[in-house]
């Protein structure tokens, strides 16, 4: 279960958000909603202790995110939360392998090769394992960052508009990618969007 309280974040020398408490159980998927600029992005960055917020508290599966420090709190993510940004942020001097293999290592586990092999195979790119980011495609980046984020059998996917620039068609083929790997990896999905589109694939909002 993950659990927000009182949260706050004040940006310096401008406005301070206010976000509404939140309560997400197991086994529930949460797609949080909002306009451009109204602080979904900051939201997720709290949730996955990227960004302390100025007052509040986050509780993931009983633990206080933020009494987390330094490496402890890294390797903690790593273990439980899988994160998809706007942009991948894959090390462009690695390969797919190798980048994926960092993963495994920031979260403290044993590589495994047949783990990494077995994402890729159910995202359909397997093909791509010993090649450089700079030779793949928007969307083989897409399916290479979201085998990153499910790698290591978090609990939590949290995803960052991952439909916002794509038509209907693509946004539909994402969308089924994040709720067919959620369902194979036993892992809730929070997604965070100004995307209409996904809405009806979520009976559980979260309105910023």
């Amino acid at each position: 279960m993950i659990t927000l309280s009182g949260i706050t974040y004040t940006y310096p020398n401008t406005k301070t958000i206010h976000f509404k408490d939140l309560t997400i159980k197991s086994d529930e998927h949460c797609l949080v909603l909002g306009n451009s600029g109204s602080g979904k992005t900051t939201l997720l960055n709290i949730l996955t202790g990227l960004l302390k917020p100025s007052s509040g508290t986050v509780n993931i599966n009983q633990q206080d995110l933020y009494q987390l420090k330094g490496n402890d709190l890294d390797q903690w993510r790593a273990r439980h939360l899988g994160i998809v940004f706007q942009k991948s942020y894959l090390i462009p001097s690695l390969t797919v392998s190798e980048n994926l293999r960092v993963a495994q290592k920031f979260a403290k586990l044993k590589e495994d090769k047949n783990r990494i092999l077995e994402v890729l195979e159910q995202l359909q790119i397997s093909d791509r394992l010993n090649h450089y980011p700079k030779q793949l495609s928007m969307g083989q980046l897409q399916r290479v960052s979201i085998a990153r984020a499910v790698l290591n059998k978090p609990k939590y996917i949290i995803a960052d508009e991952p439909t916002s620039s794509l038509d209907d068609e693509n946004a539909k083929a994402v969308l089924d990618l994040f709720l067919a790997q959620a369902a194979a990896n036993q892992a809730d999905l929070i997604i965070a969007t100004h995307d209409k589109r996904v809405k009806d694939c979520f009976p559980n909002t979260y309105q910023i």
